[in-house]
């Protein structure tokens, strides 16, 4: 059987694609991927940068969908199979699978929070209407893999949550057992920021190429 939205050979009981996390409706021919990339010969995306590290890939069901984006939540490195992927899939990809959608969704799911905060009272107005204006343009231009808007959201990111774990250290001792949420927070947000910056980047050279 065939996946086919990208040609990949799969499982007769898989329910989703390994290779691009698609819905399976199994064919019993293979068909050439949906963004008419072919499935071989990948002359198209010349040489891509060194990584390590085996891909996350989805599971033959939903279960193992969730676990897959989860765990990918907490790895920052990234096999070449799982770059291709990204770059032959690249606007094709779902919410939980491309880097670039799921970067600015993070964003966005943080601001929601930051209001959230501000009706309860726990922070100030200010505040609130400066992350909603700075963050909601960084993340327009992190939605359209602009690089260094991800690079802006990695350095903002990293400064705010060292900001508040500077504040968990020195305040009130009894806090301590708060200061992994920063740090859980930073890893999960910069290692995804991190990895849609090697996508964007990974694409740039190969268009520097094609000039």
């Amino acid at each position: 059987m065939y996946c086919e939205g990208c040609g990949e050979s799969i499982s007769p009981d898989a329910n989703f694609c390994p290779r691009c996390g698609r819905k399976v409706q199994q064919s019993a021919e293979p068909r050439p991927p949906a963004n008419g990339i072919p499935e071989s010969g990948h002359h198209s995306l010349g040489t891509l940068p060194d990584s390590s590290s085996a891909m996350v890939t989805a599971q033959g069901n939903e279960s193992g969908k969730r676990q897959s984006f989860w765990v990918s939540l907490f790895d920052w490195r990234m096999s070449d199979q799982e770059l291709r992927r990204q770059l032959e899939n690249y606007g094709a990809l779902g919410w939980t699978w491309s880097y670039r959608k799921l970067s600015a969704a993070l964003i966005w799911f943080s601001l929601a929070l930051t209001v959230l905060f501000w009706i309860l009272g726990y922070v100030h107005a200010e505040a609130v209407a400066l992350d909603v204006v700075v963050y909601l343009a960084l993340s327009f231009f992190v939605y359209r893999g602009h690089r260094w808007a991800l690079i802006a959201a990695m350095a903002l990111w990293t400064v705010e949550k060292g900001y508040q774990l500077a504040i968990v250290v020195s305040g009130d001792q009894s806090q301590v057992h708060n200061i992994l949420t920063p740090i859980i927070f930073w890893a999960i947000y910069t290692g995804v920021f991190w990895k849609a910056y090697r996508v964007e980047s990974a694409r740039h050279k190969l268009g520097s190429r094609g000039q």
